[in-house]
This record gives C-alpha cells, structure tokens and sequence, in this order.
C-alpha cells in the first residue's frame, strides 16, 4: 500500500477520480515492483505537477531509470540538494514549490 503522504498528494494533483484510481494503480504496482520506491514516487509527483499525461510519462521513465529523476526534483541547477524526498511531503515544503 502506498504511504499515506503519498496517497493525498496524488488526490491534491488529480480530483478527476478516473484519473486518480488509474494513477493510483500504477504507481502501486510500480510501488510493488521496486523496493524503497517511496522516494521515486514522491520524485515523480513532483515533477509531473498534476499533469496526468505528464505522469505517466514519468512512470515510463522511472521503471528503466529513476536517477535522472531524483536528481531533477531533489537538486537545483548548481546541484545543491534542496529537497529529500526519503522524506514525506510535508516535510520537503519550500516557498518556491507548487506542493
């Protein structure tokens, strides 16, 4: 089952319930496949910015290699780590940031 973080942060971003169930599947059966996935799947969220085809682009990526997302949303542009998303979401809020 997903973290609970995780779970309302996916309902912030998708209030189209088709979209959230599909989502929401998804990225449990990714949630299940990888282990200590929590900290992609935050990683993913956050990029996609509650855009549903952006989303599952996202997923795609992460199931061949997720490092490329960390690093876009843990770390700026002068590769300081600003965000720890080992963390739940409340924990990596920043004014800066949509979540």
């Amino acid at each position: 089952m997903l973290p609970e973080d995780i779970i309302n942060e996916l309902g912030k971003d998708f209030v189209d319930y088709s979209e959230f169930l599909n989502i929401k599947q998804k990225l449990e059966v990714f949630y299940n496949t990888f282990e200590d996935s929590s900290r992609i799947i935050r990683c993913i969220l956050y990029l996609a910015k509650g855009d549903y085809h952006n989303i599952q682009y996202l997923i795609e990526v992460a199931m061949n290699d997720w490092r490329d997302l960390i690093f876009q949303a843990e770390y700026d542009s002068g590769w300081n780590h600003i965000r720890d998303f080992n963390q739940p979401f409340k924990i990596n809020k920043t004014d800066d940031d949509n979540h």
